[in-house]
């Protein structure tokens, strides 16, 4: 309460005196004592008490300053994935194919999101619009997931003679690229049925005449998709990493190719990567969903680029990168 500045003295009214004995008891009474330098020793410690109490409170301010200001930052970051992921859903769902192997790709991204009764018709519909514009690349693709909608639209046991009736009738007409197909079909197939070591076995078959026809993208499929989920559930980490990795470096040579369903899987083999490399290789993960976000845009498949941004968000959300 009483601050004297060093030049002034202190004041010497009885009042100032009993004033300052009642703020400080421990001066005891000095009403009758002019000497001051006890009485200014106090009113230093108190001011100098003041002023730390006062930095004390000016720091909590600016940290909670702070953290309001990381708050915000999340809150906008995730409010920016939300706001382009609708964005990505509603041009995707305003797109309309144009021709038949248009179509048939519009039928077989469907087939994929469908549920298993729809995702069977759309996948032979795909497969009746691909043979009709002569698309023969295609009409394997249409044709191996029509087998994996028999999986839960009929039964798996079902599918795999279908898958295996077909694999029997490639092989006997000598076409190598149905043969792949079909044999990535069953693997898929076996897969469902929890027999993993026989789901590698076919997966790798495919991998060998893959190679021979010089099809680097059924190569890739085989080995992000098939491989990698076998050796997880086989509970086999780090050939699952190998296999991943190895689809990795294929996908490099797929990214420029003319063959649509080639960059589909290259695109694919990037999301894969990126989702499966989050905690162990954060930095490939980034490369992975930006390189996956860049071959969904350039496709025009507006759910997967809505899907790869949203995990290009989480990845830089996880390092702390709020504004990115």
């Amino acid at each position: 309460p009483f601050q004297a500045q060093p030049e002034e003295p202190f004041p010497r009214c009885p009042q100032a005196r009993q004033a300052m004995s009642a703020a400080f008891p421990e001066m005891g009474d000095r009403s009758g004592v002019c000497d001051f330098r006890q009485e200014q020793s106090l009113l230093r410690k108190a001011a100098d008490a003041e002023a730390q109490f006062r930095n004390i409170i000016e720091g909590k301010r600016a940290s909670t300053a702070e953290k309001h200001l990381e708050l915000q930052e999340k809150l906008s970051a995730a409010e920016e994935v939300l706001r382009r992921e609708k964005d990505a859903v509603l041009e995707f769902q305003s797109e309309e194919q144009e021709d038949l192997g248009e179509e048939g790709d519009a039928s077989l991204s469907a087939a994929v999101a469908s549920s298993a009764a729809e995702a069977l018709r759309k996948a032979e519909e795909a497969l009746d619009l691909y043979r009709r514009c002569g698309d023969v690349n295609g009409a394997l693709w249409a044709r191996h997931q029509a087998i994996l909608a028999q999986i839960q639209a009929e039964s798996p046991e079902e599918a795999l003679r279908t898958a295996r009736r077909q694999l029997a009738s490639a092989r006997r007409s000598g076409d190598q690229r149905c043969e792949v197909m079909m044999l990535l079909a069953e693997a898929e197939v076996l897969a469902s049925l929890d027999e993993q070591r026989q789901a590698l076995a076919s997966a790798q078959e495919a991998i060998s005449i893959s190679r021979q026809v010089v099809d680097p993208s059924l190569e890739c499929y085989a080995l992000y998709k098939v491989c990698f989920d076998a050796h997880l559930q086989l509970r086999q980490e780090d050939e699952a990493l190998d296999v991943l990795m190895e689809a990795w470096e294929i996908r490099r040579g797929l990214r420029s190719s003319g063959d649509e369903s080639s960059r589909r899987v290259a695109a694919k083999a990037a999301e894969t990567v990126a989702r499966a490399c989050q905690l162990s290789a954060p930095g490939v993960a980034e490369e992975a969903a930006r390189d996956a976000v860049s071959l969904y845009q350039a496709l025009g498949d507006r759910r997967g680029e809505a899907a790869a941004l949203s995990l290009t968000a989480q990845l830089h959300l996880a390092r702390g990168a709020y504004r990115e």
